[in-house]
C-alpha cells in the first residue's frame, strides 16, 4: 500500500520522486519538492509556465512602475529617480527569488530576469504607443512602433549581463561562506 505522499506523486508528478537504483534494480521513493526523478531521468518540478508566469507578472510590475511614476507633472526628476529605485528593488528581488528561493543556476536566473525585463520594456513601449494615440506627438509615430522592438532589446541585454554577474558573485560568496 502506498503512503499518501507517494500517491500524490503518481497522480500529479509533484512533489514526490520515484527513483530506481540501477545497481540492484530495487525501487525506492525519495521525497523532494523540486525534482521528479523517474529512473535515470531528473526533471525540474517547476515548469516553463511557472517561471514564465513570474516573469510576466514582474514585467507588468515594471510597466506599472514606469507609467505610474510618470504621471506627476511636478518634481519630474525626483519621480524618475523613484521609478529607478523601485525598478532596481524589483530587479534585485527577482534575482534573489530565482537564486535563493528556487535555487536556479546563474544562467537560468539571468535568463528569467532578462525575460521579465524584456516583457516590461515591451509593455512600456505599448503604453507609449497608446499614449501617442491619445495625445498625438509633434513628430511621426513610426518611432513608437520602432520602440516595440528596440526597448525590449536595449533593456534585456544589460539585464541579462548584470544578473549573470550578480548571481555568479552570489554563488562565490555562498560557496566561500560554506567553506568557512
Amino acid at each position: 500500500m502506498r503512503s499518501e505522499w507517494e500517491s500524490e506523486a503518481f497522480g500529479t508528478g509533484l512533489p514526490v520522486c520515484f527513483a530506481m537504483t540501477h545497481s540492484n534494480g530495487d525501487a525506492s521513493i525519495v521525497r523532494s519538492d523540486r525534482y521528479l526523478v523517474v529512473g535515470p531521468h531528473i526533471m525540474r518540478a517547476h515548469s516553463f509556465q511557472s517561471w514564465f508566469g513570474t516573469a510576466v507578472l514582474i514585467g507588468v510590475l515594471y510597466c506599472v512602475i514606469g507609467t505610474v511614476f510618470a504621471w506627476p507633472s511636478s518634481h519630474v526628476q525626483m519621480w524618475r529617480l523613484a521609478a529607478w529605485v523601485a525598478s532596481a528593488a524589483l530587479y534585485a528581488g527577482h534575482i534573489a527569488y530565482e537564486r535563493f528561493r528556487l535555487r536556479n543556476s546563474p544562467r537560468s536566473t539571468a535568463l528569467h530576469v532578462a525575460v521579465a525585463v524584456a516583457i516590461g520594456g515591451f509593455a512600456l513601449a505599448v503604453a507609449a504607443v497608446v499614449h501617442s494615440l491619445i495625445a498625438p506627438p509633434n513628430y511621426s509615430r513610426w518611432r513608437f512602433i520602432l520602440a516595440l522592438v528596440v526597448w525590449p532589446l536595449i533593456t534585456t541585454v544589460p539585464a541579462f549581463g548584470i544578473a549573470l554577474a550578480a548571481t555568479a558573485v552570489l554563488g562565490l560568496l555562498s560557496t566561500k561562506r560554506l567553506a568557512e
